[in-house]
C-alpha cells in the first residue's frame, strides 16, 4: 500500500463516521430519503458545516443572509464561470439542514420544445427509480402582484422528497420554467411559493424557499408589500424641512418585471465586497467637508469647509468580522470637524452585503429599478433588534450606543457593485436624543493606473443628524484616491464622475 493510500483511508473512514452520526441525529422522520449533488449524500438533520464543507469540494458555497441567530441560508454555484451557475440552494435551522433545492438546467428560451421535453422527461425518470412507486402528480397555482405563477409537482412514495416544476413569470409577456429536486420536513401541502423566483445568471428560473420553511427564515425573500417596516420619522414639519424623508416615506419606482433573483443578487454583491476586502489594506483620499449648522426654525447657515488628508485601514478579525478605521491628518481626534462631533464610518457601511455581517440584516428586493442610467436590483435591508455587533454606532463621553439601521442599496446589475447605499436609524436613541442620522452615499469605479482592475469607492456622502439641539447637514467628497495593498501600492487615477456637472 502506497503512501497515498495510507493517508486516504483513514480520512474517508473519519468522514463516513461524522455522516453517520449526522443521520441518526437528524429528526426525520423518514432518514431513507436523500439528495445527491456533486457526489455527495445529503440528508435533512446533517449538520451544516459538514453539508457546507463537503459542497466547497466541488462548488462554490457562498451563504446569503441569516434571518435569525439559528437560521441561514446558502447557494451552491459553479466554480467554473462567468457565467456562474446556482447548483442548489440550502436551507439550515440550528445548525442542521432543514431543505434543499436542487436545480436542473433548464434552457430559458426552450420553453415547450423539445430542449424542455427532454430535461423534463430525464428528471422525471431518474426520480421515479430512485424513489418507490406509485407516483403522484399534483398540480398548484397563486396569483401574487407579479403575475400567475404555476406548479407541477411530483412525488413517489416519499414524504420528504419531490420534484417540483414551476412555471413563473418574467416580463415581456413571457414566462421562465424551474425543475427542482426538493427534500424538505412534511408539511401539510405543497403550495407555489409567494416570493419572486431565483435567476441564475443563464436565466433559469430557480424557486423560492419552500413554504414549510421557518417563517424567520422567509424573511429573507420577502415581497417588498410584505416586508415589516419600521416606523418611519414624526411627519415633517417647516422646521424639518432641511432634513431629507425618511427612506421608507419616499420609495422609488421599481419594474413589475422581471422578478428580482434576490438570492443571486445578495451572493454576488456579497462577494464583490469580500473582493474589495481581500485586495485592499489601506487607502488614502482627500477628503473635503462641507458643514452647514441649521437652526431651530430650520434655517441652514453659511457652510464651513474643512479639508483632510483621509487614510482607511481596513483588516479582519480573527472572528471573520471586518474592522475599518480612519484617520485625517495623522489623527483621529473629533476636535477637526465642525461643533467637535465627528461623523465617521462611511467606508464601514457597504459591509452590510459582506456574507459576515448581512447575517445581521433582513434584505427585501424591491425591484429592478435605475441608478444613473443603468438598470439597478433595488434592495431594502433593516438591522435585526437582537443583533451582537452592530454595523454603526454613535459614541459619547467613552460610551458606545449601538444603532440599529435600515435603509436602501443600488445594486447594479451588470456587476453587482453597491453603486448607493442611503440608511436611517430604525430607532431613536431617546437617552442621548438622537432623532435623526440619514446618510446617501454614492460610490464610483475607481481605477487602477496600470491594468483594467478597478474598485468602487466612496465618491461622496450626503449626512444629516439631529442630536441634542445639534442639527446640521454635511456633505463629505473624496478625491486623488491612492491604494495601499499587502506588497503593493499603486496610485488610482481620480474618479471620472468626481468631474460630472452633477456632483
Amino acid at each position: 500500500m502506497n503512501l497515498r493510500n495510507r493517508v486516504l483511508i483513514p480520512f474517508c473512514i473519519l468522514l463516513l463516521a461524522f455522516a453517520a452520526q449526522a443521520q441518526q441525529g437528524a429528526p426525520s422522520p423518514n432518514s431513507s430519503e436523500s439528495i445527491e449533488i456533486g457526489g455527495m449524500t445529503i440528508r435533512l438533520g446533517m449538520p451544516q458545516d459538514f453539508v457546507i464543507h463537503g459542497l466547497s469540494e466541488f462548488y462554490n458555497v457562498h451563504e446569503i443572509g441569516s434571518a435569525a441567530a439559528s437560521i441561514s441560508s446558502w447557494v451552491a454555484e459553479t466554480k467554473a464561470g462567468p457565467p456562474y451557475m446556482a447548483v442548489a440552494n440550502l436551507a439550515f435551522a440550528g445548525g442542521r439542514l432543514s431543505s434543499v433545492y436542487k436545480f436542473w438546467a433548464v434552457d430559458a428560451e426552450t420553453h415547450a420544445d423539445s430542449g424542455l421535453a427532454t430535461t423534463l422527461y430525464a428528471a422525471v425518470a431518474k426520480f421515479e427509480r430512485e424513489n418507490k412507486p406509485p407516483c403522484v402528480v399534483a398540480t398548484n397555482h397563486a396569483q401574487p402582484p407579479a403575475g400567475e405563477r404555476r406548479a407541477l409537482v411530483v412525488s413517489c412514495g416519499g414524504q420528504q422528497k419531490f420534484l417540483s416544476i414551476d412555471i413563473v413569470p418574467t416580463g415581456n409577456g413571457l414566462e421562465g420554467v424551474s425543475l427542482a429536486e426538493v427534500l424538505k420536513y412534511p408539511s401539510d401541502e405543497v403550495t407555489v411559493p409567494d416570493e419572486p423566483a431565483v435567476s441564475d445568471s443563464t436565466g433559469n428560473v430557480a424557486p423560492s424557499l419552500p413554504a414549510s420553511t421557518v417563517q424567520s427564515e422567509q424573511s429573507l425573500l420577502e415581497k417588498p408589500h410584505d416586508a415589516p417596516l419600521a416606523s418611519p420619522r414624526n411627519p415633517r414639519t417647516k422646521e424639518d424641512s432641511w432634513e431629507p424623508p425618511d427612506v421608507d416615506h419616499d420609495i422609488p419606482p421599481v419594474a413589475l418585471t422581471p422578478a428580482c433573483p434576490i438570492n443571486s443578487v445578495l451572493s454576488k454583491a456579497g462577494m464583490r465586497i469580500q473582493e474589495l476586502v481581500g485586495n485592499v489594506d489601506k487607502f488614502t483620499a482627500t477628503e473635503i467637508v462641507e458643514h452647514q449648522s441649521v437652526d431651530k426654525s430650520g434655517q441652514v447657515r453659511s457652510p464651513e469647509i474643512r479639508k483632510f488628508n483621509y487614510l482607511v485601514s481596513i483588516t479582519q478579525a480573527a472572528s471573520g468580522l471586518m474592522n475599518v478605521e480612519e484617520y485625517r491628518d495623522g489623527g483621529s481626534d473629533p476636535d477637526k470637524f465642525p461643533e467637535h462631533i465627528a461623523t465617521v464610518g462611511t467606508p464601514s457601511l457597504v459591509l452590510i452585503f459582506h456574507p459576515k455581517h448581512a447575517r445581521d440584516f433582513t434584505m427585501t428586493c424591491e425591484g429592478l429599478g435605475q441608478w444613473e442610467g443603468q438598470p439597478a436590483w433595488q434592495v431594502r435591508f433593516e438591522e435585526h433588534t437582537d443583533s451582537a455587533n452592530p454595523i454603526s454606532a454613535f459614541v459619547m463621553n467613552g460610551r458606545a450606543f449601538g444603532l440599529r439601521l435600515h435603509g436602501r442599496a443600488w445594486i447594479l446589475a451588470n456587476s453587482y457593485q453597491v453603486a448607493r447605499l442611503e440608511t436611517d436609524l430604525a430607532a431613536q436613541i431617546p437617552q442621548i436624543r438622537l432623532r435623526l442620522q440619514h446618510q446617501d452615499i454614492v460610490y464610483r469605479p475607481v481605477h487602477f493606473t496600470q491594468g483594467k482592475t478597478e474598485m468602487w469607492l466612496p465618491s461622496t456622502s450626503d449626512f444629516f443628524m439631529d442630536f441634542q439641539g445639534h442639527r446640521f447637514h454635511r456633505l463629505h467628497r473624496f478625491t486623488d484616491f491612492k491604494l495601499f495593498s499587502v506588497g503593493l501600492q499603486q496610485s488610482l487615477d481620480k474618479p471620472k464622475a468626481l468631474d460630472s456637472p452633477n456632483e
